[in-house]
């Protein structure tokens, strides 16, 4: 639940959470593996359904976009935990909320 100071509180631990250009910041401090060096961005995007559009995706992330997309419907709501600085398939695909630690990944990921 996010309170006046623009932050997010959660009671069960009793942490707050700050929003940093409009991303949580989970970590306390900058972690250089999350922030930025492994970024995991895929910016590879089909022109179009079919299969011979999508099956770069398969080999690009060895089955696991492909499994998504021929899994989920199109515009479908998807939870992506560990999203790192997202896909633009899924962004282009369904209506995306990314989760992950790094704040740096997430502010990427949110462009998408």
């Amino acid at each position: 639940m996010q309170n006046t100071s623009g932050a997010f509180h959660f009671p069960s631990c009793n942490r707050n959470y700050p929003v940093d250009r409009g991303v949580v910041r989970f970590l306390d401090a900058a972690d250089d593996f999350y922030e930025g060096l492994f970024n995991n961005e895929i910016r590879f995007l089909p022109r179009g359904d079919s299969f011979l559009h999508r099956l770069p995706l398969w080999l690009i992330t060895n089955g696991y976009l492909w499994e998504v997309t021929r899994s989920v419907r199109a515009n479908a709501q998807v939870l992506e935990l560990g999203c790192a600085g997202g896909i633009s398939w899924f962004g282009k695909r369904f209506e995306v909320t990314g989760i992950d630690v790094s704040h740096e990944s997430l502010r990427i990921a949110a462009g998408k």
